[in-house]
């Protein structure tokens, strides 16, 4: 998707997005970056690992081939495009969370393997890894 319709914006810079990140790490070319109070000591790294898009609640100065957005709420905003971007992609899905203090992960294997028997697409992410 790219930049412009994303934001619905008209940025000179119509880049397609690669990635939505508030982490400078994770910023490669092409990236939108969510710069915030908490991490805008990194903008020059997010920058040089080839974001492309600034998003903020506050004016900063770029380089002219970064566009720059200036929103009220960034985490409301932050929210809004992630929907968009990645397509509502949660809501296809049913999320079962198991909580307590003892049996989590016995309980979380063994649905698990009962959902894999009824030939149900499931994913189990626990404490023991990914699956």
């Amino acid at each position: 998707m790219k930049i412009n319709k994303l934001l619905n914006c008209k940025f000179v810079n119509n880049h397609i997005v690669s990635i939505i990140t508030d982490n400078s790490k994770e910023c490669i070319e092409n990236s939108v970056f969510i710069l915030n109070k908490k991490n805008q000591t990194f903008l020059d790294e997010a920058i040089n690992n080839g974001t492309k898009t600034v998003i903020s609640e506050f004016a900063i100065n770029l380089p002219d081939n970064i566009n720059s957005l200036v929103v009220k709420n960034i985490k409301k905003f932050q929210s809004k495009i992630l929907s968009k971007f990645y397509k509502n992609i949660i809501k296809k899905y049913t999320v079962i969370g198991i909580t307590g203090t003892n049996g989590k992960t016995s309980t979380c294997n063994y649905l698990y393997q009962y959902l894999r028997m009824l030939n149900e697409d499931v994913l189990l992410i626990s404490s023991n890894g990914i699956f």
